[in-house]
């Protein structure tokens, strides 16, 4: 008769100590190297998803967030009166038609060319980056406007993003498309590091219209200005 009312006296206890015990382990302190792993494994993660290629991204993906930021107006405020599943009004700037084009290596070597200028003429005046659909996407500092390079097996395009582009931005983002077309010109003409001619199937673009398309390309933009 006693140990049928000792029993579940014991069974209580036992279960009190196990909760405890189980308690002090897992919340004892994560040590700085655990937290570090864990921050490095999320951050994996979300990367890795962030850069999963595949469907071409709506534009109305690709620039909601450069929307909401000005794009249509002065200030941050979104206009709740404007439909966000449009894109931003689009503008062709540049077409330049090719014979051939190596896309891969060519956007590999204007991506790090555009990286190279996101502190032109100021720190962090531009930003630079890669769609998942492979445009080469540069961001002004003021959000008024951006403008998109996009590679295809005929041609390099230019489209510029925004309704209402900030004067300071069409100044900037002629100097950038000058520098550009410097870039392809020298990509599509040049020798190689030791003066060499290359020839066209080893180039990573062969222009059509050789003798005209960049200076074409040119004539559509503000005149550069002179080096001094």
């Amino acid at each position: 008769r006693y140990s049928t009312a000792i029993l579940p006296f014991l069974w209580i206890i036992f279960q009190k100590v196990h909760c405890n015990a189980f308690v002090s382990r897992h919340a004892s302190p994560i040590s700085n190297k655990s937290k570090h792993q864990m921050e490095e494994g999320c951050n994996y993660a979300t990367l890795i998803q962030g850069r999963r290629r595949g469907q071409r991204q709506p534009q109305s993906q690709r620039f909601s967030e450069f929307k909401l930021n000005g794009l249509f107006g002065a200030g941050n405020t979104a206009d709740e009166t404007v439909d966000n599943s449009t894109p931003p009004p689009q503008k062709r700037i540049l077409n330049i038609a090719c014979d051939s084009i190596k896309q891969g290596a060519l956007r590999f070597t204007l991506g790090l060319y555009l990286i190279g200028q996101q502190n032109t003429p100021s720190k962090s005046s531009w930003t630079a980056n890669q769609a998942d659909d492979g445009d080469l996407n540069m961001y002004y500092m003021d959000k008024t406007a951006m403008f998109a390079v996009q590679l295809t097996d005929k041609s390099v395009v230019v489209d510029r993003y925004g309704s209402s582009p900030s004067l300071r931005y069409m100044l900037q983002e002629s100097v950038m498309l000058h520098g550009l077309l410097d870039e392809l010109e020298s990509l599509a003409f040049g020798g190689n590091d030791e003066g060499d001619e290359i020839k066209d199937e080893n180039r990573l673009l062969v222009i059509s219209e050789p003798n005209k398309a960049i200076e074409n390309a040119r004539e559509v933009l503000p005149a550069r200005a002179a080096d001094v």
